[in-house]
């Protein structure tokens, strides 16, 4: 069934999810904070919009309005992000029955403010953690929500064009989508800690002339360890053997540090977690091999900028 949905922030995620709907026939309302990223998507049949209020002016009641915009503010983490602030101006704009949804990387706990905001005027909010980066566009999403039931179940079609079968599922009330995609992170930030520490041996360890190319494809084509992260370390090392020419400097953006408070909170341990977060803290300090893994596989799997090195 083709449906009708407004997405606000065409940046990778954005323009990932609009190329899948677009390509399964439903109709794309896109607005971005910058206008050449809007007229890019139109050009594949997204219908562009100049204004926020021009989105909802165009969705059909019960209007579907995603947000995929700025969840955290890494200068002041305390302080409003860009998502809060366009969630206060939707609320503004949508009236009962329809559908906000924050689909970034929102904090749990701001979920919940902003049903609370939402529920105030009727409005039907969900929170949908997304995981996908750049291959998102080809082998699609999985996404974990929270929020309003009803409108989880209404926006069906729509979930189905963005996700791979089996890969979206809703969890409970406000809050528990970005709570669990949060808890997907923090493993992740774990799995890239293992593969950046178990490469670093190899590199620097009794075999230092091991073929580290060579291992990565041995692990991917069979091992316990093979995953989509060990698919994207074999494709950098075949481009960089060595990984000389980026630096080891990487960012920790947020969900592993929330993880290892809700851990601290609920007295559980989350030991991993907490040293891959703290790693991260220590890649400014020290250019090490193993931090330069982390790099390149933030950047293979979800297009985060690298220090390039010539």
């Amino acid at each position: 069934m083709s449906m009708q949905i407004g997405i606000l922030g065409m940046g990778r995620m954005g323009k990932g999810l609009a190329a899948r709907l677009l390509k399964d026939g439903h109709e794309v309302v896109a607005w971005n904070r910058t206008p050449d990223a809007v007229t890019e998507v139109a050009k594949d049949g997204a219908i562009p919009a100049e204004t926020v209020e021009e989105v909802a002016e165009k969705l059909a009641k019960p209007r579907v309005v995603w947000v995929m915009l700025p969840s955290v503010n890494k200068e002041d983490p305390d302080a409003p992000t860009v998502t809060d602030e366009m969630v206060g101006k939707l609320v503004g704009l949508l009236d009962k029955d329809d559908i906000l949804i924050d689909g970034g990387n929102s904090r749990w706990t701001k979920s919940q403010e902003h049903d609370r905001l939402c529920q105030e005027q009727g409005v039907r909010f969900l929170d949908i953690g997304t995981s996908g980066g750049v291959l998102g566009p080809r082998i699609g999403y999985a996404m974990m929500a929270g929020g309003d039931e009803s409108a989880w179940k209404h926006i069906g079609p729509l979930v189905d064009s963005m996700t791979p079968e089996g890969g979206g599922g809703y969890f409970g009330p406000a809050g528990a989508g970005h709570y669990v995609k949060m808890v997907h992170n923090s493993i992740e930030y774990g799995m890239m800690q293992a593969f950046g520490e178990g490469m670093n041996l190899l590199a620097n360890g009794h075999y230092p002339d091991v073929d580290l190319a060579k291992v990565a494809h041995v692990w991917d084509a069979g091992s316990i360890v093979r995953s989509l992260l060990s698919e994207l370390l074999a494709e950098a090392l075949d481009e960089d053997p060595q990984l000389k020419k980026i630096g080891g400097e990487v960012d920790e953006n947020g969900e592993g540090r929330w993880s290892a408070e809700a851990a601290l909170d609920k007295q559980l341990p989350y030991t991993v977690n907490a040293h891959a977060v703290f790693q991260r803290w220590n890649t400014k300090q020290r250019d090490e091999f193993s931090n330069k893994v982390l790099a390149i596989l933030r950047n293979k799997f979800g297009g985060h900028a690298i220090e390039e090195k010539k």
